[in-house]
């Protein structure tokens, strides 16, 4: 059985033990979270979909660590006037793990 939850806008399929990497979440490290935006919930015989989340479903998760993620390289460029530009940046995310599906 796994779940479909949605965090920050962003789409997750979760069963219970996985580890996701998320956006910041602000959260500290050892920190217990809950997310009520259970999109789907779908098992072996049966699919349940919500409109737009399933009522009375939720997912348990414990914030593990926040960490900086690989750099990201943003390269502008016009052609014919000799014109580029090249920064990056390193996003800030979060890892959690999934205690219970419920």
């Amino acid at each position: 059985m796994y779940y479909l939850i949605e965090i920050q806008g962003k789409q997750y399929k979760v069963k219970q033990g996985d580890t996701i990497v998320v956006d910041n979440l602000n959260k500290k490290s050892g920190e217990k979270i809950t997310i009520d935006k259970v999109l789907a919930v779908i098992g072996q015989n049966e699919a349940i979909f919500g409109t737009p989340y399933v009522s009375g479903k939720k997912v348990e998760a414990i914030v593990e660590e926040t960490f900086k993620g690989e750099k990201i390289v943003v390269f502008k460029y016009r052609h014919k006037v000799n014109w580029r530009r090249k920064y990056g940046f390193r996003p800030i995310l979060t890892r959690i793990k999934i205690t219970s599906l419920s």
